[in-house]
């Protein structure tokens, strides 16, 4: 059975050298030309993918979000090495193109030589692989830190990987795989449990039960369903083996061999006897409360969802939209159904349709075997999110349309259809009246979603932000202590604009929680850089206005036209962001408050009206200190 790893300079060399020996005798089948995929074979392997993809978007996401300021980049892979996603700084994606660092191509190690993503793979266990340590010498401009992901049933289902410049030292690089490695992991296991499953939670410290330290099993009665390895290496089993095994023999086992048992119980409908020394509690709720704004928002709009109204929740990015669903659902009347939440900007647009309406088996090359429900089917009697409509794509769109319509669905490849009742809320962080005008968003299914408007408010918009920002340190340290910040510090966190809203707050928070020593005191210039992001722009007005395109051309050069038509205010807007950010994508997407993807897609439809410029920046040179 593995077990969780940290860091072992010792461990790493043995396993980086050996991988070395491997590779002298294969060096005649290796080759600096990378193994590419067709992008027909990229999008079956996509689709064959989607479960993995699906429960790695939220991951993915906010570990690049935490990497991107290093000159970073976080790629997912499957189990055979083949990268299918990657996310992070823009700038060094340009550079890892070089060697072929892209979604399509192979890096199991028999293809790419000695890497952090073939490596982890072959040895089942997270290493490092930095600068000289690749085997190819193309590869040694990268440090590479990589960790497995493990599917309930304790087999390695992808890999989990940070890359960067070699001539950065990114010390906190491999920790931060394994535990967003293990967060998948544990989605998925987690996504396993239905009304009659429940969740446990053990350790044999009762202070760790609530912390990322604790084990889990899913139950089926008292059988064992799925485990995660922290549940089999505290219960001394083969993880691979606890499946199908019953819960009170494996503990009495465990009490044979170790401490007593500590369990917890989290949607338990009937809680199994426990044995002597076992203790069992109720899990409890999320604590961290809604800001006084945030509550006064919801009022009104969790009315309106008793009266069966479709919510739109309209915000900027990391602003808590999808919290706020949560607590929706969580708070109407009938809350027995299930919440189901899609976010159309992270899924590949190919995979949204099937990921929505579901399909039969053999609807597409790579489609699962015993079919697969789809979004709207799983919603059936309860709530369905759909985050970040906006990105939808407009072919996508008449379709839902006409479900919403008729309250029923037919999967892809299906002749049959399939009565659907559902709450429905949507969320955007851009104004859909602008994409209604501009063509890029249907009319009439803006006024199906659009029942009640629920603007989120933002996180400066907190008055009890510095209260927040040290419960929510407390939270994100799992159990052990918190770091401690000078009182300068947290005014600094509180005077701060927060552009990106709660997700980049808890970002920052993560870089100190993964930066911290005991008895520190962080100072205000410790703290992580905080970059000025935030640049309030027509394009995210709701009504843009004549003064607000006068502003625009203010700004630009001298004989640039003024922009008259709704496009050209757009072409300005985008072409002024990319100047203040010299060509960074994601800084002016940022700024627009746009998903990076959407700005790409965004500039092939204005191309060659607007381009980005050929900027080059120098990126940020701070490693992890």
């Amino acid at each position: 059975m593995t077990s969780l790893h940290s860091f072992c300079p010792q461990t790493n060399e043995i396993m980086w050298r050996q991988s070395w020996e491997r590779c002298q005798t294969m060096e005649s089948d290796l080759s600096a030309e990378p193994r590419d995929m067709s992008q027909g074979a990229l999008r079956q392997l996509l689709e064959q993918q989607h479960h993995l993809l699906h429960h790695s978007s939220a991951a993915v996401q906010d570990l690049a979000a935490l990497v991107h300021p290093h000159r970073s980049l976080v790629l997912l892979c499957d189990a055979q090495g083949t990268v299918l996603q990657q996310a992070g700084d823009p700038h060094f994606l340009q550079r890892a193109e070089q060697v072929a660092l892209r979604a399509g191509v192979s890096w199991a190690e028999n293809h790419r030589g000695t890497n952090a993503i073939g490596t982890a793979l072959f040895c089942a266990q997270p290493i490092k692989i930095h600068g000289s340590q690749h085997y190819l010498p193309d590869n040694r401009i990268l440090s590479c830190h990589a960790a497995p992901i493990y599917d309930p049933y304790g087999q390695i289902i992808g890999v989990l990987d940070i890359s960067g410049p070699s001539e950065l030292e990114h010390h906190y690089a491999l920790d931060l795989a394994q535990l967003y490695a293990r967060q998948i992991s544990r989605q998925m296991l987690e996504s396993l449990c239905t009304p009659s499953r429940r969740l446990l939670h053990l350790h044999t410290d009762p202070g760790l039960l609530n912390s990322t330290f604790s084990g889990r099993l899913v139950l089926e009665d008292d059988m064992i369903v799925a485990a995660d390895e922290l549940a089999a290496r505290m219960l001394r089993q083969d993880w691979q083996e606890l499946p199908g095994q019953d819960l009170r023999s494996v503990l009495e086992q465990a009490k044979s061999t170790s401490q007593p048992v500590t369990l917890h119980l989290s949607t338990a409908t009937k809680a199994p006897a426990p044995a002597r020394a076992v203790h069992v509690q109720t899990e409890t709720a999320d604590t961290t409360q809604l800001s006084p704004q945030q509550e006064k928002a919801l009022e009104p709009a969790l009315r309106a969802m008793q009266m069966g109204l479709s919510i739109l929740l309209s915000g900027p990015s990391g602003s808590g939209k999808e919290r706020m669903a949560r607590e929706l659902h969580r708070r109407r009347q009938s809350q027995s159904g299930p919440f189901v939440a899609i976010n159309c900007a992270a899924l590949p647009e190919t995979l949204i349709e099937a990921e929505l309406f579901g399909y039969e088996a053999g609807a597409f090359t790579g489609a699962r075997r015993q079919g697969y429900a789809g979004k709207l089917r799983q919603a059936h009697g309860g709530v369905l999110f759909l985050d970040e409509i906006g990105d939808m794509p407009v072919a996508l769109q008449s379709r839902l349309l006409r479900v919403l319509q008729e309250r029923e669905v037919q999967a892809l490849g299906s002749e049959r259809t399939h009565r659907l009742d559902f709450q429905l809320i949507s969320a955007s962080h851009q104004p859909l009246e602008k994409l209604v005008r501009d063509g890029r968003f249907r009319a009439d299914l803006y006024f199906r979603l659009q029942d009640y408007v629920c603007t989120v408010p933002s996180l400066r918009e907190r008055n009890d932000l510095g209260d927040y920002i040290s419960r929510e340190l407390a939270v994100l340290a799992q159990g052990q202590m918190a770091p401690q910040l000078h009182p300068d510090a947290l005014q600094t966190l509180q005077n701060y604009d927060w552009p990106g809203n709660y997700r980049q707050l808890r970002s920052v928070l993560l870089q100190i929680i993964v930066q911290d020593s005991p008895g520190r005191l962080w100072l205000a210039q410790d703290l992580p850089a905080l970059p000025c992001l935030h640049v309030e722009h027509p394009l995210l007005a709701q009504e843009p206005a004549a003064p607000a395109a006068r502003n625009i051309t203010k700004t630009s050069p001298p004989a640039a036209p003024k922009p008259q038509t709704l496009k050209e205010q757009e072409y300005a807007a985008v072409q002024q962001a990319l100047e203040q950010h010299q060509g960074n994508i994601s800084q002016a997407a940022r700024a627009l408050g746009l998903h990076r993807s959407t700005l790409h897609r965004r500039l092939k439809e204005m191309s060659p009206l607007i381009t980005a410029g050929g900027h080059h920046p120098e990126s940020q040179e701070s490693a992890w200190q």
